[in-house]
């Protein structure tokens, strides 16, 4: 894992040619202080366009307004967008790219995540990400396995299209109710469009 903004996207690109035969995982702590501000500043957009360019593997996105990394839900879509499609044709968004060759990034969601918010995470941001969980695992009150277990059972009942509490009924599915009854199944206020 490598801060790119703190380390500058020279350093990415250093480890990308070393060829150290690692996965890069791009994290994006401080962006916010040059990106969070409308009347100057950089977009996000074009920072993981960077990222995107200089060789990361994985990208921290944001968790499209259900975990604690703040981010419209448009803006985190148009990000992951722009990092792992081939092509873009221009808009109001977008200039028109075409990266080629250029290998796809894995759009990583992190921050304040926990179980009952994995059907509003796939609805926003697709199957195609990595969702990692600090507390939202480690913090289930039967332990971190339970804590797994509980975010795999959320992802199952919503590829089967059974609402999380109903599913937490089932047999063999103790933990997602655990997970449930400690932190709900709504998402933080905020976070919307």
């Amino acid at each position: 894992m490598i801060d790119i903004m703190s380390a500058g996207f020279g350093a990415v690109e250093s480890l990308r040619k070393a060829n150290l035969g690692l996965v890069i995982h791009g994290h994006r702590a401080g962006h916010a202080a040059i990106t969070r501000d409308k009347t100057h500043g950089i977009s996000m957009l074009v920072l993981a366009k960077l990222a995107r360019a200089v060789g990361v593997d994985q990208l921290h996105v944001g968790t499209a307004g259900v975990g604690k990394m703040d981010g419209r839900v448009s803006d985190v879509q148009r990000i992951q967008q722009a990092i792992t499609v081939k092509t873009l044709g221009n808009s109001s968004i977008y200039l028109s790219q075409d990266w080629g060759t250029m290998k796809p990034v894995l759009p990583i969601a992190s921050g304040g995540l926990q179980p009952g918010q994995m059907g509003t995470l796939l609805d926003r941001m697709g199957q195609n990400i990595c969702a990692q969980f600090g507390g939202g695992c480690h913090g289930h009150p039967q332990g971190t396995t339970a804590g797994a277990k509980a975010i795999r059972q959320a992802v199952d009942a919503k590829l089967a299209g059974v609402p999380l509490d109903e599913y937490a009924k089932g047999k063999g599915h103790g933990e997602l109710a655990a997970a449930i009854q400690k932190w709900g199944t709504q998402m933080k206020k905020g976070g919307g469009e």
